[in-house]
């Protein structure tokens, strides 16, 4: 009888260390998930911030080239404003010049 009161008994303390094992071996599986957590919660917030950063970048490129682009229509327009001119003037002399030269007939 007392043979099977200390076996019992030693199959309790075995199921006791078994169970203190599992929950070791639980607490940490429950720790490395929280660090993986953590962790993946880490890069998401630096991929949107890389995200965030790269839309500023393509802003900043499109606002540059849009401001090259408006330089260059300025100076287009510029040029072309210029050679009116010009030709305004040409024209205007003809005809005083070709006016002039009817009055003289």
């Amino acid at each position: 009888f007392l043979e099977n009161i200390d076996t019992t008994l030693h199959d309790q303390d075995e199921f006791r260390l078994q169970g203190l094992q599992l929950r070791a071996t639980g607490d940490s599986l429950i720790k490395d998930l929280e660090m993986t957590t953590t962790r993946e919660t880490q890069l998401i917030r630096e991929i949107e911030a890389e995200k965030v950063s790269y839309f500023h970048k393509l802003e900043s490129e499109r606002i540059r080239k849009l401001e090259e682009y408006s330089r260059k229509l300025k100076e287009i327009k510029s040029s072309h404003d210029a050679r009116l001119a010009n030709r305004i003037k040409e024209l205007k002399t003809s005809c005083e010049h070709a006016s002039s030269e009817e009055d003289d007939r």
